[in-house]
Parts: C-alpha cells; sequence; structure tokens
C-alpha cells in the first residue's frame, strides 16, 4: 500500500477507536450483573466482535483508569477464586447517564453517516 494511504488509514482507525472504546467498556462493564475484572472485559470485548476485534491490554487498562478518576467506574481490589486478587470494576450512576449520552451521540452519527453515504451513492 502506497504510504500515505497506509499513514491515512492508521490515522483514520485510531481516530475512530479511540473515540468509541470508553464507551465500548462503558457497555460491557454496564451489561454485568456483578463487579468485573479486566481480563474478563477484554475476553468480553473479543466474544462480542465474533472475534474480529481484539484489544491489548496496553490500551484497556489506561482507558479503564481514565473512567475512574472521572467517577465513571467504581474499582476495589478482592479476591480471586481461581487465582491472584484482581482488580474489579462496577459502572457507577454517573458512569451510566455518561453511556446514555455516548449512546445517544452514537444513534445520530450513524444514522447521520448512513444518510450521508447514501446519498452520495454509496452503497453500504
Amino acid at each position: 500500500m502506497d504510504r500515505d494511504l497506509e499513514v491515512f488509514k492508521n490515522k483514520f482507525e485510531k481516530e475512530m477507536k479511540s473515540g468509541l472504546l470508553s464507551f465500548l467498556l462503558l457497555a460491557t462493564i454496564g451489561s454485568e450483573k456483578d463487579p468485573t475484572y479486566g481480563y474478563r472485559i477484554i475476553n468480553n470485548l473479543a466474544s462480542y466482535s465474533g472475534g474480529r476485534y481484539s484489544l491489548p491490554e496496553g490500551t484497556v487498562y489506561p482507558i479503564l483508569n481514565q473512567l475512574s478518576e472521572r467517577g465513571f467506574l467504581k474499582t476495589y481490589w478482592g479476591d480471586s477464586k481461581t487465582g491472584p486478587r484482581r482488580k474489579y470494576y462496577e459502572i457507577t450512576p454517573q458512569g451510566r447517564k455518561a453511556f446514555e449520552i455516548c449512546l445517544k451521540e452514537w444513534k445520530f452519527i450513524n444514522e447521520l453517516v448512513s444518510d450521508m453515504l447514501k446519498n452520495a451513492g454509496v452503497e453500504l
């Protein structure tokens, strides 16, 4: 692939993903009945994508920390039934509000972009 195209593709992917990861993490954690932990969150995201998308720990944990610092997640260390202690994550009421804001915006953007591309004659 042409170098300029490769740079463009990588930049586009990075911009798209960086805006969505917090949203997807809030959705994943918010869908759990009980507090969950990082490894399970990462596996759930991969599973929800049908195995097409997996995130490295080095990407997920800094975002989880940011979400915690903003008060969107409650965290604590707890024992594990199968191994060492784990850091658990639970969505807070403020986190649920943040998720709802993201969901509303996602629906709007998704519809807007789909309509614009359709009207431009781009087949999705």
